[in-house]
């Protein structure tokens, strides 16, 4: 029985292997154009072949042994620095690896988790060469994944080197449990590669047990994310948004389709208030497309690269890494890709600041966080630009309301505080 299961399993990786080649015979004259033309591919995808790789972190020495902590992009670069640094401190004589896949994961990892690791490196492109070529050059002990970035080959390529990998802030979406389990054949042996699974709520805890992981490797330790909102010192936002008067709406994290919203919330409140809003997109090089649709519609826009105190109706922040000192000065805070179909962002860097919290009806990506926002009163659900209206309005015109939502939402997150040293614990006996 067991040598069918593994037989299968390696059937499964031969499958996808293939589709890989054929996929990249196909697509290559596409893709080289497609590289060539996006800087940022240029720069991060020779990084990811494993061009210009360090050699292999000493095992002698003070290094006893290694760590790689590996986070998708910016949400989980986040969710990840306090358990990083809280392993840094724990594990003092540990060396740590931290990877990223995306360019703007990397780059927020250079800035933040670097002083708390020994190397910064961009993730492995799931090719088997590739995947073999970065695990001789780090030889990790142990591999740590936060959140989701599940890629069968590197994580076969562990199992075979018995190198344990554990799952931390683990979640499934309902879409990804249903694509996870109508091709079980595929993704039950790589949910079984994990030496542990640590889930963010009992219901994620669930959806794994349902795909096949034992119980025995999975535990609920609640969500990281809680833990990774930081009090934001960013003296130049507090400048240039300081001499801004009326109401300040933040709007973080926006995606296309939603700043057109957006743009027709702040025309009609702009009637009867005063008020200014900053948008920091998601994608800060939709900027320029932002300033001109914010100037069609007669508003006057400022860039955050300006460099200038706020004193327009729109500001743009065109720059990374300052959101949350954004929200900091903020007394109304929109939490963008939840009035599209991507899931919504964190929601906790405004909550954590006393900030009343608004999203739209996609908050897939942190089901239980903005289910507890709004069970608590510190967040609102809107999904039109009248639901939009009226609950700005409400907010603005009733600032008690608008200080007590602000203080039920700070008092959520610091309620579910506490998670990181259970992680810690568990990572230990594994390391």
């Amino acid at each position: 029985m067991v040598l069918w299961h593994v037989t299968k399993e390696l059937k499964m990786l031969i499958l996808y292997n293939i589709l890989h080649l054929i996929g990249a015979l196909l697509l290559f004259p596409l893709l080289c154009i497609y590289g060539a033309s996006k800087a940022k591919y240029r720069r991060h995808l020779p990084k990811r072949l494993g061009l210009g790789l360090k050699a292999p972190v000493s095992k002698t020495g003070h290094a006893r042994k290694t760590l790689w902590i590996h986070a998708l992009s910016v949400g989980e670069v986040t969710s990840a620095l306090p358990l990083l640094t809280g392993l840094r401190q724990r594990l003092s004589d540990v060396s740590i690896v931290f990877s990223a896949s995306t360019s703007t994961g990397l780059s927020l990892a250079r800035k933040l988790a670097a002083p708390h690791c020994d190397r910064v490196i961009a993730f492995p492109v799931d090719l088997l060469p590739v995947c073999s070529y970065f695990l001789r050059r780090i030889r990790p002990d142990l591999f740590i994944l936060v959140e989701t970035d599940f890629w069968p080959n590197f994580l076969e390529q562990l199992h075979r080197r018995n190198i344990p990998a554990i799952l931390v802030n683990g979640r499934i979406s309902q879409s990804s449990k249903n694509l996870y389990r109508r091709y079980s054949f595929f993704f039950k042996p790589m949910f079984s590669t994990f030496a542990l699974v640590c889930a963010q709520s009992e219901a994620d805890r669930g959806k794994f047990l349902d795909l096949g992981v034992e119980s025995n490797k999975v535990f609920t330790l609640g969500n990281l994310k809680y833990h990774a909102v930081t009090s934001p010192a960013n003296d130049t936002a507090r400048r240039l948004m300081g001499a801004t008067s009326g109401i300040v709406f933040i709007a973080g994290s926006t995606h296309a389709d939603e700043e057109l919203l957006l743009f027709r919330v702040f025309t009609q409140l702009k009637m009867h208030y005063d008020i200014r809003m900053v948008i920091a997109p998601r994608d800060i090089s939709r900027c320029p497309q932002l300033r001109d649709l914010a100037q069609s519609l007669g508003l006057k826009v400022q860039l955050r690269s300006a460099d200038r105190p706020f004193s327009e109706d729109i500001y743009l922040v065109d720059s990374l890494g300052e959101l949350a000192a954004f929200y900091a000065c903020g007394d109304i805070c929109f939490v963008g890709g939840s009035l599209v179909a991507c899931g919504g962002h964190n929601p906790l860097e405004p909550a954590s600041l006393n900030k009343p919290v608004l999203f739209g009806p996609d908050m897939s990506d942190f089901e239980e966080i903005s289910a507890a926002l709004l069970t608590c009163q510190g967040a609102y659900r809107v999904s039109t630009v009248d639901d939009f209206i009226a609950v700005v309005d409400e907010l603005i015109s009733n600032p008690e309301l608008r200080t007590r939502c602000g203080e039920a939402a700070g008092n959520c997150v610091r309620l579910h505080q506490g998670v990181v040293d259970k992680h810690i614990e568990l990572i230990e006996e594994h390391i």
